[in-house]
């Protein structure tokens, strides 16, 4: 399966495509996530440089918040979908929804 998101006129949509190359999960990449910038008081202590694998399961000690608004973009690259504002097709930038002590993540697709 192939997930790629497009942005157009401001609107974000979603295309999904079948392919016949293999089954889903075989052709999933692993993808690091990585604190890039903090400001304030994070109530979970993430500074810069922190940073965590997914392989298929939500990965321990990461705020289940900032998991929740980076998951889409997690997921969107593990199966190979892109992001066209992105100036690097592998990675996203996500951010945690506390605004007032935000934690920037850089979510970065691991090729085989």
């Amino acid at each position: 399966m192939l997930l790629t998101v497009i942005l157009e006129n401001s609107i974000v949509s979603i295309k999904i495509e079948e392919t016949t190359e293999g089954n889903d999960m075989a052709d999933s990449y692993d993808v690091v996530i990585k604190v890039v910038s903090q400001k304030g008081r994070c109530a979970n202590r993430h500074k810069v440089g922190d940073e965590w694998i997914i392989k298929g399961k939500t990965p321990g000690g990461i705020c289940l918040s900032a998991f929740n608004s980076l998951s889409f973009s997690a997921h969107t690259l593990r199966f190979g979908g892109v992001f066209p504002w992105e100036s690097n097709p592998d990675t996203a930038t996500a951010a945690c929804p506390d605004a007032g002590n935000p934690v920037v993540f850089e979510l970065r697709r691991l090729r085989k």
